[in-house]
This record gives structure tokens, C-alpha cells and sequence, in this order.
């Protein structure tokens, strides 16, 4: 869901599913990301999460750290809306930093429609599979922001294990109430 215009491919490289924002573009029956990035929230990211907890979800998991650091910031949905719209026209490629802005505010989006689903979003901290797994990116400090934002603070966190090898940053934000 934070990579609207990555099509059947797994923008992470993970092995562990198949799914592809096309596949789930059509599970909410579309054939292509909405014209609008309020669009792409509503129908495509609340939707899913509606389905998902219908169907018995507890959680929704980033796994992002395999891809980009987990320092998401709190975005207004005004600021990506034109690189939103310049990936839907396919013109040219986004930057690192389009795709960073995008993703931080679709982060935040997601977060904030799971936290109202009462879902919990678990987040990949910490040390992972693979000798070539950037451990820097899963630095669980990185999310402090979001976690500390007004929009985020209804929605339960789960920082899955545990953060190492910074568990004792890990452990010292178990006193957010997230």
C-alpha cells in the first residue's frame, strides 16, 4: 500500500508473499491506482483494511526496513498530492525523495485507518534475515515522530523483535502509550 505504482512487483525484494498493489487494486476492483491520492486513501487503503479486518485481521505489517529507513514523517495529504498525480501519468520516474513523501504520508494515512479499524500495526525493527539486511534502516528510534504524532496516537504500535541491536532504544519508548 505505500507503493501505489509498483504494479505486480514486490518493491522490497521479500520472498515471503505474492501479494502486489495490483492484486490488491483488484480485490477492491480497480484496474489501476485512483486519479486522486484522496481517491487511492479512501478506496483503496480503507477499503483494504475494512476487508482485511472483516476477514479476521488483528495487525498490518511494515516491513519497509528491508527497502528504505523506517523514519516516517507526519505528512499533510496537500504535499504529495502532485508527485501522487506525476507517478499516475507515468511521464518520468519519481526521486528518492517523491518516493520518500509519498510513502511518509501513506504511512501515516495507513496507520491512522487501521488504528480507527482497531487494527494493530506491527512494524519490522531491529536486526533481519540476510547477511545484506541494512540494520540502520530498522533502527526503531527512526519512528519516534510518527509515533509521537497527534494523528498516530490512538493506534497501537507493535515494534516486532524488539529492535535489536537497539533493544535499549526499543525499550526505552515502551513508555508511549501506543
Amino acid at each position: 500500500l505505500l507503493r501505489p505504482f509498483a504494479g505486480d512487483t514486490s518493491w522490497l525484494g521479500y520472498s515471503g508473499g505474492e501479494l502486489s498493489i495490483n492484486a490488491l487494486l483488484r480485490e477492491v476492483g480497480f484496474s489501476r491506482p485512483p486519479p486522486t491520492l484522496t481517491e487511492y486513501r479512501v478506496n483503496i487503503v480503507n477499503a483494504t483494511l475494512a476487508r482485511w479486518k472483516k476477514n479476521g485481521a488483528v495487525a498490518v505489517k511494515f516491513m519497509c526496513a528491508y527497502a528504505r529507513p523506517i523514519d516516517f514523517e507526519v505528512v499533510d495529504e496537500a504535499a504529495p498530492t502532485p508527485v501522487y498525480l506525476k507517478a499516475l501519468k507515468g511521464a518520468e520516474p519519481l526521486s528518492p525523495g517523491e518516493h520518500k513523501l509519498l510513502e511518509d504520508y501513506l504511512f501515516g494515512a495507513i496507520s491512522a485507518a487501521a488504528g480507527a479499524q482497531q487494527l494493530v500495526v506491527q512494524v519490522h525493527t531491529g536486526n533481519s534475515d540476510g547477511p545484506f539486511f541494512n540494520n540502520g534502516n530498522a533502527n526503531p528510534a527512526l519512528l519516534e515522530n510518527a509515533l509521537n504524532s497527534r494523528p498516530l496516537r490512538k493506534t497501537s504500535f507493535v515494534l516486532l523483535h524488539g529492535g535489536w541491536p537497539y533493544h535499549a532504544l526499543a525499550q526505552a519508548m515502551m513508555d508511549k502509550p501506543n
